[in-house]
């Protein structure tokens, strides 16, 4: 995100093109059915407005707030068609690419923040050009190779927090069996519940840095 933030002398900043999703409005909270661990399905997303010239969309999920440099990208798709005006829960437009994220594996990974709430920003990018990537390129590439390209961008927030992936109840028939209520009467399952998540961050730094 860096490396295009960087590179975007160019872009249109009339941000005509808009990205909204049936799922969850700018700025709220995404359901918890698109979470790491809560269905891990992905996010449904409208695009509208595409500027003329646009020969490819790309798009990425990124979260600034994430305990990493560079943040955290939960997607990468590009060679969207330019006609494109809706990506669903469980297709892709002919011809998409899915790239690495950092969770280490293509396509879609949820959130699952360890600690506080987190924004996830959607991020549709106009392109003059269909990108010659493989498959599987990692962000940092993919960054590099999207920047020149950009005609236009616009963006989408989603907000996720730790505390929401304890939330009982069905949500898009998940259902979870940890509830605040049960958490806030017995104060040592609580700090059974940060423990968990303290290692589980610990095992993720540890699992990333040891693949680069």
């Amino acid at each position: 995100i860096e490396i295009i933030l960087a590179s975007m002398t160019s872009i249109r900043y009339t941000i005509d093109m808009k990205v909204t999703s049936p799922a969850f409005k700018n700025n709220a909270k995404i359901p918890k059915i698109y979470s790491r661990f809560g269905g891990n399905q992905r996010p449904p997303l409208t695009i509208s407005d595409i500027p003329d010239g646009t020969q490819s969309l790309a798009v990425v999920c990124y979260s600034p707030d994430a305990p990493f440099i560079g943040g955290f990208y939960h997607w990468i798709v590009w060679n969207l068609p330019p006609t494109t005006t809706e990506i669903g829960s469980d297709y892709l437009p002919h011809g998409a690419v899915e790239g690495t994220t950092t969770w280490g594996k293509p396509g879609w990974g949820g959130p699952h923040p360890a600690f506080g709430t987190h924004r996830y920003q959607f991020f549709v990018y106009a392109l003059n050009t269909a990108l010659d990537l493989p498959a599987k390129t990692r962000p940092k590439k993919f960054s590099k190779a999207i920047a020149p390209h950009i005609i236009e961008r616009t963006m989408l927030t989603g907000k996720f927090g730790a505390l929401d992936n304890l939330i009982c109840g069905n949500i898009g028939g998940y259902s979870h069996p940890i509830s605040f209520k049960l958490i806030y009467s017995y104060p040592l399952l609580l700090w059974v519940t940060l423990y968990v998540y303290i290692k589980y961050v610990i095992q993720f730094i540890h699992q990333t840095l040891s693949k680069y």
